[in-house]
């Protein structure tokens, strides 16, 4: 099965939209934060809050699992020098970690963790035989002036420094049914079949 179509199938269209309702939920969440409290207002406060936008995403997704918004499951798991703990958020057959970066296409820097579910380890990604074995997928976000300006999802290549395939979830197109709700004027609506008889 190639990466695309095992990514498309295991997070689809409706839950990668939740996505970014999840992590802009997180990032208003922080934003509030700032607004609320003056000691964020200083660099000391703003380099404090980048641990805190983190944090936020990740326990945000950990809610909204517990809520059922997400039909994920979630593990918080011990780095490998057992001083720190991250999330691991899993589907049927893949395990999803999340990481901030500085730049759109970027990848994090390397982590043991990440390194064990890299594709390397896992050849059997693109077979046709069944697997046990969970598959990485990569939700890297990117913070520019507290807003979210980037959140991809891909599965990493076997070096673990570029992808096999990703999706910024952010640039996919958005699918608005006929209604008649007053939409905003910089909203693109496409009507299907306005005229039958051009194909």
């Amino acid at each position: 099965m190639e990466a695309e179509k095992f990514l498309k199938n295991e997070i689809p269209y409706n839950i990668r939209q939740k996505l970014i309702g999840t992590f802009s939920r997180a990032y208003a969440d922080t934003e509030n934060l700032k607004i609320s409290d003056s000691a964020f207002a200083s660099k000391k406060g703003d380099e404090t809050l980048t641990y805190i936008r983190n944090l936020k995403v990740e326990e945000q997704m950990k809610n909204e699992i517990e809520s059922k918004f997400l039909p994920f499951k979630y593990n918080e798991c011990k780095n490998c020098a057992e001083n720190c703990t991250h999330y691991e958020f899993q589907t049927e057959n893949a395990i999803i970690t999340v990481s901030r970066v500085s730049k759109e296409n970027m990848m994090p820097r390397k982590a043991k963790f990440r390194e064990n579910l890299s594709f390397n380890n896992q050849i059997s990604l693109f077979d046709i035989e069944e697997t046990s074995n969970k598959k990485h997928i990569l939700l890297t976000h990117v913070c520019e002036d507290g807003k979210l300006q980037s959140l991809m999802l891909g599965i990493p290549s076997a070096n673990g420094k570029t992808w096999e395939c990703n999706l910024n979830l952010l640039k996919e197109l958005s699918v608005i049914k006929n209604s008649d709700e007053e939409l905003a004027d910089n909203t693109l609506k496409i009507r299907k079949g306005i005229k039958e008889g051009n194909k």
